[in-house]
């Protein structure tokens, strides 16, 4: 795949995808987003407040995952 990738014969995203996961990614059990803090629901099984899951709200209802 490199050979095609260097002759310009591949997409630059199939190529990304045939080269596997990046490792140098980090795992994060918790993360802000827009100024809301949202742990993983591992961390919270133990504590009292949870902030994992996520709130759709529609005319007249609310939708909890």
């Amino acid at each position: 795949m490199n050979i095609l990738h260097v002759d310009g014969k591949t997409d630059e995203d199939i190529y990304s995808l045939s080269r596997g996961p990046d490792h140098r990614v980090r795992v994060a059990n918790s993360c802000s987003i827009n100024g809301f803090f949202f742990r993983t629901t591992n961390v919270e099984k133990n504590l009292t407040t949870q902030n994992s899951g996520v709130v759709v709200q529609g005319e007249g209802m609310d939708y909890t995952k």
